[in-house]
């Protein structure tokens, strides 16, 4: 019955794991309704007084609890003994606030240490002295496959580095996360690791610092609810335009978006999908190749010289993306212009248009 707060990656994330958490104790869940609960924002009135029940230490219900973002900050929690990380954290800021919740003692309740559960490498970013400093006591066992330990090793304590090594070892110490962007500041290397912004709380009317992926995913979501929503819109210029303005005056630029997440080659609606719903991203070549396969028969409706000027087209989409083939111009670029002024009037009728 000890408690346990899983931060999920947004409220359809924190469902499923709260079904897939009430199935593996579904025993227990028969007898304490309330064993497995989600608590989010969208909740309202049963999700405060779900959240009340968890913080009140003398209330033994609910007991694990799956959430997004609602229990980041703002939340004490005196009796949490395990805090899950479930998805992505990349702000050091955020981690701190998130470890905060099961940081706090409650010796009247025999809680004096707390466990934290990482399946997203998030506690990579205790690796900083100023945050938690070295580890007391380090104990590494060894596990199979199922999990099992099958080699425990002896506890040892960590051995301190000399004062003269110190400064020698402190670049090799630094742990760099894989997404980092690297920067070159006079002579030293720094990491990008994360860019947030603040936002302004709507009840307390305090500033609070969100990751600005994060921020991007919530102004898309609530631009468009669902991604079939956001692509209707985009298949037309005139409307992908509207789209572009519409997050362009909520502070999200698309250029500088597909930048930061390190998806040049991708077409900005795969950015935006990826980003706000975590869906695959496909590059704008394997676009443009996947309509060349499954539109073949729309190719083949044309004279050869008209499927040149298509292929060339699909080409400078792959390279320059969508907003390059609405102007018209492009087809006195090089090398369409080659073709075109010897297939004028070689296309069949008009046909379906294939979309991307």
């Amino acid at each position: 019955m000890a408690k346990m707060l899983i931060f999920c990656v947004d409220s359809e994330h924190a469902a499923d794991t709260r079904q897939a958490m009430a199935n593996a104790n579904a025993d227990i869940g028969r007898q304490h309704a309330d064993y497995v609960v989600r608590i989010v924002a969208d909740e309202h009135e049963r999700g405060r007084a779900m959240l009340e029940r968890f913080q009140d230490e003398e209330s033994s219900l609910p007991v694990v609890v799956t959430t997004a973002r609602l229990l980041t900050t703002g939340v004490d929690i005196p009796t949490l003994h395990t805090v899950v990380l479930f998805r992505p954290i990349r702000s050091m800021v955020e981690f701190k606030q998130i470890i905060g919740r099961g940081s706090r003692l409650a010796p009247d309740f025999d809680k004096h240490t707390f466990e934290i559960i990482d399946f997203t490498g998030a506690t990579v970013l205790f690796e900083d002295p100023e945050f938690d400093g070295p580890a007391d006591v380090e104990v590494e066992d060894v596990i199979d496959d199922r999990g099992q330990v099958v080699d425990e090793a002896e506890m040892r304590e960590p051995e301190p580095a000399g004062d003269e090594d110190r400064d020698e070892d402190a670049a090799a110490d630094v742990v760099v996360p894989p997404h980092a962007r690297k920067l070159y500041v006079d002579d030293a290397d720094v990491y990008l690791t994360a860019d947030a912004v603040y936002l302004t709380d709507r009840v307390t009317d305090r500033l609070h610092l969100v990751e600005y992926r994060d921020y991007v995913a919530q102004v898309v979501r609530r631009l468009f609810p669902t991604p079939a929503g956001l692509r209707r819109r985009w298949r037309e210029a005139p409307t992908r335009a509207e789209v572009a303005e519409e997050l362009r005056q909520r502070g999200v630029d698309l250029d500088e978006l597909s930048e930061r997440a390190r998806l040049p080659d991708a077409d900005a609606f795969d950015v935006l999908v990826q980003v706000a719903w975590n869906e695959p991203v496909l590059t704008r070549a394997e676009r443009a190749r996947r309509v060349r396969r499954d539109h073949g028969e729309f190719f083949r409706g044309f004279q050869p010289e008209a499927r040149q000027v298509l292929d060339l087209l699909l080409e400078r989409y792959a390279e320059h993306g969508v907003d390059d083939l609405a102007d018209l111009r492009a087809l006195e670029l090089e090398p369409v212009n080659a073709r075109s002024p010897s297939c004028r009037g070689c296309s069949t009728p008009r046909r379906p248009t294939a979309r991307m």
